[in-house]
């Protein structure tokens, strides 16, 4: 205020033009500071709005909220939880764009790069297995800890070997893949098996087969073989082969005596759990395997040996049985077609999920009396009427029938 006094005393002794000019300076010079004094005491309001990002987290498919993921700005330090609608707000931000990364348990991490003052932002998480505890089948009800039982146990990921692998039967896929597995070879007739083996041979006067369940289902596991002559025989036909390899999930197999306290005195020979697929939610999903093949017998007349026989005046002959079955239009040998055709159908939601599965099989081989026909079709349904409650209905049918020829005598 002194100031302004000896501003308007100065003023007054100069001339009036002069006195004019000034005062108008000094009324500018003052409207400035009340412009930058108002200014700075405003409150921050829209530079608010901009550093702000809300939105939503979700489950891809069920579009269920995801209460407790965790979103973070890259790269600021900045970071929040959604709450129990999923939703969730970030301030502070300075900038035009923010990358969100949202991470939860049980899902896949996602990235998303939005402008900064998005208030509608939705991210959908997808459902991912992860490594704990690893959970097996035994034969009590519910599933066990690996390590809180005293078997050994060996585990076979099917699908993830059939993604790199062509798989054609079950011993395809065990074989190898199981330590203390042994899978003895059989003939290479169509429809013909191996004999399994889990840790040797642990019986003289018993079956020496491992036990085989289907989902907690006990199965038939017997061997079979084709015509015999002279005490030779045909190639063993395995029941565990009846199985189609696409609808199975995982094959678990359990070795050593400890196993019969599980499943009784039989199972000390082994036993092997196979868990077929089941539905999982978001969609429907179709796979479908074509397989189309021969079986041939190159150059039989000059491999097949030659019969001689000598005739009552004593002149020897030759016969070649493969050459005279020719010539009459009646081959041994021919060329086999192999025709198998796979279909599965799985997806579902949050609540229902199914999945249904069907094979087929039409096999031939060079010999004549050696053929496999099967088919096969599987279904099952899971229903979660609440949070803790499952229903699960699951069901299967197998025919398979497969002629063997003589392989001796």
């Amino acid at each position: 205020m002194r100031g302004n006094k000896w501003l308007e005393g100065a003023l007054g002794k100069m001339p009036s033009a002069a006195s004019r000019l000034a005062r108008r300076a000094a009324t500018s010079v003052s409207l400035i500071a009340a412009v930058a004094v108002t200014l700075f005491s405003m409150p921050s309001t829209t530079v608010a709005q901009q550093g702000t990002v809300s939105g939503t987290v979700v489950s891809d498919g069920s579009l269920r909220p995801l209460a407790g993921a965790q979103v973070v700005a890259e790269g600021t330090g900045l970071g929040t939880i959604a709450d129990a609608n999923g939703r969730f707000m970030i301030t502070g931000l300075s900038g035009s764009e923010v990358t969100l990364q949202v991470q939860m348990i049980g899902y896949q991490t996602a990235t998303e790069t939005v402008p900064i003052g998005t208030n509608d932002v939705r991210i959908e998480l997808s459902q991912s297995a992860i490594a704990l505890d690893e959970v097996v089948v035994t034969g009590t009800a519910g599933g066990q800890q690996r390590r809180a039982i005293g078997n050994s146990i060996a585990t076979v990921a099917v699908e993830e070997i059939a993604e790199t692998a062509p798989v054609k039967t079950m011993q395809d896929l065990i074989n190898g893949r199981a330590p203390g597995v042994v899978i003895m070879p059989g003939t290479g007739q169509i429809g013909s098996g191996s004999r399994i083996r889990i840790r040797g041979t642990s019986t003289f006067s018993l079956s020496s087969d491992p036990l085989i369940y289907v989902d907690g289902v006990r199965v038939n596991n017997e061997t079979g073989s084709g015509i015999s002559a002279q005490a030779f025989g045909s190639g063993v036909v395995s029941r565990l082969n009846d199985f189609d390899p696409s609808q199975i999930a995982s094959i678990e197999i359990l070795k050593g005596p400890a196993a019969a306290t599980l499943y009784g005195t039989e199972a000390a020979r082994g036993v092997i759990n196979i868990i077929t697929k089941k539905g999982t939610p978001g969609g429907h999903r179709f796979s479908l395997t074509v397989t189309q093949g021969i079986n041939t017998f190159d150059d039989a007349i000059d491999r097949m040996p030659v019969n001689y026989w000598r005739d009552p005046d004593g002149e020897v002959h030759a016969l070649n049985v493969t050459e005279l079955r020719n010539e009459m239009g009646q081959p041994l040998f021919e060329t086999g077609r192999i025709q198998q055709y796979s279909l599965n159908v799985s997806g579902g939601n949050e609540d229902v999920r199914y999945f249904v599965a069907a094979d087929v099989n039409d096999d031939k081989g060079v010999e004549v009396t050696n053929f496999r026909d099967s088919y096969s079709g599987r279904a099952n349904i899971s229903v979660s009427p609440a949070e803790n409650f499952d229903i699960g209905v699951n069901t299967g049918y197998v025919h398979s029938t497969t002629g063997l020829s003589c392989e001796g005598g």
